[in-house]
Formats: C-alpha cells, sequence, structure tokens
C-alpha cells in the first residue's frame, strides 16, 4: 500500500510538469512533503535554516514593561547530534529529529519563495512546524519545572519560534539573520496540557 502511495505521489509530480497553471493546493498532498527531503540539502553548502524557542515574562504592571522582552528560556531545536557508533545500527531519536528537521527546510524554503504579503498562519509547513515546536515544549523537562517555579506575578509567560538562516560554510564568515518570528502565542495552555497527560499517566 505504501509503494502505492509513493508511486501516485510521483505520479502527481509528474503531471505538475506538464500542467504548468495549476498548483496543488490540497494540505492531504502537500503532507507528502515530509516524506522526502529538501534537494537543497544535497546541492551545496549554504543558508541552513534552524529553528528556536524563546519564552518571555511579558510584564503585567505597565504598558511600557509589557512591551519589553524579559527572555528567560531559549533553545536551539534539532541541534547536530552527536556521533555514536551503535547508532549506525539503530537511531530513532535523531531519525525523527531529522525528519522534523526537514520540515523546517520546506518552511523555510515556502518563505523565500512567497509573496510578501502572504497570510503565512495558513500554510500547511507553518502548521507542521508549530506542533513541532509545541511537541518539544512539551517533552522538555527544564521548560516544565521552570512553569512550576514561575511565579504569575512576575508576568505571563509566552513562547514564540523563529527559523534563523545560518551559514554552513567553515570557509565563510557571515552574521545569522532571521528569516521568520512567530506571533507570542501562551505557554500555559501547552504546559497544562503537559501536566493533565503526566498526572494520568501517574495514575
Amino acid at each position: 500500500m505504501s509503494l502505492v502511495l509513493v508511486g501516485a505521489y510521483f505520479l502527481v509530480l509528474l503531471l505538475t510538469f506538464f500542467v504548468s497553471s495549476k498548483t496543488v493546493q490540497s494540505p492531504w498532498l502537500f503532507l507528502f512533503r515530509a516524506f522526502f527531503p529538501n534537494w537543497k540539502f544535497y546541492h551545496s553548502l549554504g543558508w541552513q535554516p534552524q529553528l528556536y524557542m524563546r519564552v518571555r515574562a511579558k510584564g503585567l504592571r505597565t504598558l511600557e514593561e509589557s512591551s519589553k522582552e524579559y527572555w528567560v528560556f531559549e533553545k536551539w531545536i534539532y541541534p547536530r547530534a552527536r556521533r555514536h557508533f551503535f547508532n549506525l545500527v539503530h537511531n530513532p531519536l535523531v531519525n525523527i529529529s531529522l525528519a522534523n528537521q526537514n520540515m523546517v527546510e520546506h518552511l523555510a524554503n515556502d518563505l523565500q519563495h512567497s509573496p510578501t504579503n502572504e497570510n503565512v498562519s495558513d500554510w500547511v509547513s507553518y502548521k507542521i512546524v508549530k506542533r513541532i515546536v509545541d511537541s518539544e515544549i512539551q517533552a522538555d523537562k527544564n521548560l516544565s519545572e521552570l512553569v512550576s517555579r514561575h511565579d504569575p506575578a512576575d508576568g505571563i509567560l509566552e513562547y514564540r519560534f523563529e527559523i534563523i538562516l545560518n551559514l554552513n560554510d567553515p570557509e565563510q564568515i557571515s552574521q545569522p539573520h532571521t528569516l521568520m518570528l512567530s506571533p507570542f502565542f501562551k505557554l500555559s495552555s501547552i504546559c497544562e496540557h503537559y501536566t493533565v497527560k503526566t498526572n494520568e499517566g501517574s495514575l
């Protein structure tokens, strides 16, 4: 069955070469991109999109304070993994990280080839990366401990993610630049979901 789906996917790609006036917009067909890497990865060294997540405490007292960004947590999602001999045989954690990084690559490619006035939040690639960030938040024990120790009087915890382009070339020195900044989302809803799942598991 899986071979039939892969064959149908490549058939759709072949048809797009002959029908240039139409674009496949179905989210279900778009999800097939998750199974195939972004081919720029194999082309040459260049700008690598990296996914970062940051948490701030939004002030509650004054408007001036609420406009400031008090970063209390920062994380680079999917950094380069350490090489290990036994990972040549069985390496599921790195494999899923590569698959998720592949979606970050696709989102970065969409951002670079899309009109500036287009609503990014409606893209399937954006929604998938947003879910990837949420799952990383739920699985991060350091972040859950930070939320449990946080005093609500210090502000509301919010998070956002960003895609930063970093030049992956040791022979050239260049400053990374931000390709995309997401809006802020409340951290409470994500962590409350994590707490409920943990409590249910302990029962």
